[in-house]
């Protein structure tokens, strides 16, 4: 169950961000609540 004030916005949101990515491959798409995946991207960025 989700929770949150608009469903179909969400889902709305969520269909055009993925359709973004698959037009965008080159694209990194972090989520912005985890910080995980945005840490070991900005690692991999300043190791290469």
């Amino acid at each position: 169950m989700l929770l949150m004030d608009d469903t179909y916005k969400y889902i709305d949101n969520l269909e055009r961000i993925s359709l973004f990515y698959k037009e965008n491959k080159n694209v990194n798409i972090i989520p912005s609540h985890c910080s995980e995946v945005y840490e070991k991207f900005i690692l991999n960025i300043y190791q290469t």
